[in-house]
């Protein structure tokens, strides 16, 4: 693939995600698949969510807060 060398940053990455798309047909199970394999290949450790990290700890998503969420959600909660 050549790359122009002016392209932004963003327009690189969607070259490249929209290359990647078309060599599996556009067929997002085959797209994770090969995104797989690559990882196992690259020989580096990979922590899926669940497993225990070299520090004993559980790997997982970070969980996200919905906008407001610190706030009190009724009138009772207010009085609190």
């Amino acid at each position: 693939m050549i790359i122009d060398h002016q392209m932004t940053v963003v327009e690189e990455v969607r070259s490249f995600k929209e290359a990647v798309a078309a060599k599996h047909g556009f067929d997002v199970a085959r797209i994770v698949h090969a995104a797989r394999q690559r990882q196992e290949a690259s020989g580096r450790r990979i922590i899926r969510q669940g497993e225990l990290t070299s520090a004993g700890q559980l790997a997982t998503l970070p969980e996200s807060k919905s906008e407001g969420e610190d706030y009190p959600q009724s009138e009772s909660e207010l009085r609190r």
